[in-house]
């Protein structure tokens, strides 16, 4: 991994690090470290140490300790989704029956 620090002396200490999806495997995905895509990310400060920390526990490097929790990220969002559509579902049968019942006992 390959560290930059930001030009300009950011007064807020970001470190900008160059990330490649290659470096390390994840469960989900084998990446191909030279070919994968790049991408420079700044972080604010003590979120690289965080990463680092839980890397560290986790026994991947950071690269693969990033892509695990964004592709999880993922996967909430549609959860999320999916649990959003089955309330507006329930919600419109419920309406459906209390009129039914309405109708039924008039």
């Amino acid at each position: 991994m390959q560290v930059n620090q930001p030009q300009g002396g950011n007064a807020e200490a970001i470190t900008a690090l160059k990330l490649s999806a290659g470096q390390g495997q994840t469960r989900a995905s084998n990446y191909a470290s030279r070919t994968a895509d790049k991408f420079v990310l700044r972080m604010p400060e003590g979120l690289r140490s965080r990463i680092e920390t839980l890397a560290c526990e986790h026994r991947r490097s950071m690269n693969a300790e990033m892509i695990v929790r964004l592709e999880r990220s993922f996967v909430v969002t549609d959860v999320v989704a999916e649990q959003a559509l089955l309330i507006r579902q329930l919600s419109a049968r419920i309406h459906e029956l209390e009129q039914q019942r309405e109708v039924a006992h008039g």
